[in-house]
């Protein structure tokens, strides 16, 4: 590299003409970005000395580009001279306080680990920044709550991509130990939530005695603690090690879930969720810990999900259960979320949500189990008045039945047979909550994905519901996808991406190979949809569209030849998708023009 075109950039720096800084600066960058090669030492000194000063710059502009060329440089540098770097910005944080540089000093910190934490030739200069790093946060603990995120993601690469590294220095390793215990307590949440993360990837990394010694320390602390707030920070960072390395925590698992199995509603919120979090970490990661106490927390799952004590289901008027929902199913599709500002049992519920999905999913249970008890539960709770936590639910639902499908086809199971027996009462909830609450979107949407994991696991489990379902599938098919201002332009969105989910279940319905009288009043009734939206505008729903009706016609062709549906009445309809197929067969679209032929 040319030394005299970086002495004139570095000269330009110290321009007091902001524009020369500027341009000088991202010069700079442009040339740090295209080199392959590394500095030599008193280059790389010069370089970085210059630019961690355009960190103190009065412009927020040239501090920015100040961060990026310290991201490229630090690649560039060998170990000594990043750490002297690094070493200057953290006595830059503890001197400055508060100062509005400060930030901008933190940031660059965060984006040099980053940067060397992403150069596979680089990682080997993370270890020595451990010791600035650490130095500056035992000296420093009331800097500025952005400031301490920062470094503490700093400190996580370092210790999460050179553990090893970092663990041969001991003194250094208790410095870091020392810093994480007290800040996992600090004041300000983000500080808080940043710390434990480190915290559990300090012990997770970083191998030897002093990790096992923190993480007996971590635990004697939580047995110990008699404060509800104390155990959730310390139950948090369990959960953080368990999620990494779930081998670090088999020893300790069993007392606490002895410890924390028998939680009660007097709990307060913020407890009773942690402890939702820890069983579903634990069920996820570490099943086979906790198969004898799987009734135990599956009851606490329940009873979280349950858990609404500021409104009562049972009242008449609370849940109109009616099947006619198709009459708001076409207004404005814009969110409006429940929200009740001082109601916040609803985390509760998620959680309780969250960890019936874990349960589900860790093999716990049978295929049978889990469609009767955990699919029957899930059902109950369409009603729930959320809208955050309604969404979960049925996701949640609608993954299980589609995890369920393989054993559903095993009749030996039993699995269809419980499925057959709750879609009724599943549709019936679905469609009362759609009525209940027409401008959830997210209700809409998933109300369908749960519908076409039910037809994947039975092709015939709906049929005795179709003639409910129907006003909702052509109302969706029938709203106006098109927006003439920009105002409805996101409205316009929702209603498209609603008619591809339809669309996706008419798609799942018509893969079968008979049709029943129900199933052929529906399809006779939602037809017309198919025909409209082929020539729809919007992204995809022509697409949709084709590929639907390719299943309905191959299926009318196959009830035809069985003689056990009359199908004239479908003729004119196939005849105007063929033209109106013919005219779309030289689309650019490809997506279209598959469907098409």
């Amino acid at each position: 590299m040319s030394n005299t075109t970086l002495d004139g950039l570095l000269v330009k720096l110290r321009e007091p003409d902001l524009d020369l800084r500027a341009m000088a600066a991202s010069d700079l960058l442009d040339l740090l970005k295209k080199l392959d090669i590394s500095f030599m030492k008193d280059e790389g000194k010069q370089c970085m000395t210059a630019l961690v000063k355009l960190l103190y710059d009065s412009q927020s502009h040239v501090q920015n580009l100040g961060m990026d060329c310290l991201g490229q440089a630090v690649c560039l540098v060998d170990a000594e001279t990043a750490k002297e770097a690094v070493s200057s910005i953290c006595c830059e944080i503890q001197q400055r306080g508060t100062s509005a540089e400060t930030t901008a000093l933190s940031v660059a910190l965060r984006v040099m680990s980053g940067r060397i934490s992403e150069d596979a030739d680089a990682k080997k200069v993370l270890g020595s920044l451990a010791v600035p790093i650490a130095s500056m946060l035992s000296n420093s603990p009331d800097m500025p709550s952005d400031v301490a995120v920062d470094v503490f993601a700093a400190l996580s690469d370092v210790l999460t991509h050179a553990g090893a590294q970092v663990a041969t220095d001991s003194e250094v390793v208790n410095q870091i130990q020392e810093v994480l215990l007290s800040f996992i307590s600090h004041s300000n949440l983000s500080v808080r939530r940043r710390a434990i993360a480190v915290l559990g990837a300090f012990v997770v990394h970083v191998p030897g005695e002093q990790s096992e010694k923190a993480l007996a320390i971590i635990f004697q602390r939580y047995e110990a603690c008699t404060r509800a707030s104390e155990k959730c920070i310390l139950l948090r960072v369990l959960v953080t090690i368990a999620r990494q390395c779930p081998e670090r925590v088999t020893k300790i698992v069993p007392s606490i879930i002895d410890r924390e199995i028998n939680l009660t509603e007097e709990c307060d919120r913020e407890e009773r969720m942690t402890v939702l979090l820890v069983f579903e970490t634990f069920v996820q990661h570490c099943a086979e810990l906790v198969a004898s106490r799987r009734n135990e927390i599956y009851t606490c799952a329940v009873e979280a999900l349950k858990y609404d004590p500021n409104y009562n289901y049972d009242d008449e008027d609370g849940m109109d259960t009616g099947s006619e929902a198709g009459d708001d199913f076409g207004d404005e599709y814009e969110d409006d979320i429940y929200e009740d500002d001082e109601d916040d049992t609803w985390d509760v519920r998620l959680s309780g949500v969250k960890l019936l999905a874990a349960i589900a999913r860790s093999g716990l249970y049978s295929p049978h189990d889990i469609a009767q008890h955990i699919g029957t539960v899930l059902i109950a709770r369409f009603r729930e008045r959320e809208d955050v936590v309604r969404a979960e639910i049925l996701a949640t639902y609608a993954t299980v039945v589609g995890a369920l499908g393989e054993s559903a086809a095993d009749s030996a199971s039993g699995v269809a047979e419980v499925l057959q027996q709750q879609a009724p009462e599943a549709v019936t909830l679905i469609l009362a909550a759609i009525k209940n609450y027409p401008r959830s979107t997210e209700t809409k949407q998933l109300a369908f994905a749960v519908f076409a994991q039910l037809v994947l696991a039975k092709y015939d489990i709906l049929d005795g519901s179709l003639s409910d379902i129907t006003p909702i599938v052509t109302a969706a098919l029938s709203a106006d996808d098109t927006s003439g201002t920009l105002q409805t332009a996101s409205s316009s969105l929702v209603k498209t991406n609603l008619k591809l989910d339809v669309l996706e279940f008419l798609r799942v319905l018509v893969q079968r190979s008979s049709v029943s009288d129900s199933a052929a009043e529906f399809l006779i009734a939602t037809k017309d949809g198919l025909r409209e939206n082929a020539s729809s505008k919007a992204f995809q729903v022509p697409s949709a569209s084709f590929t639907a009706a390719a299943g309905l016609v191959k299926l009318l062709s196959n009830a035809a030849h069985q003689s056990s549906m009359e199908v004239a009445q479908f003729v004119p309809w196939a005849e105007d998708m063929a033209q109106c197929a013919a005219s779309l067969t030289g689309t650019d679209d490809q997506d279209l023009r598959s469907s098409v032929n």
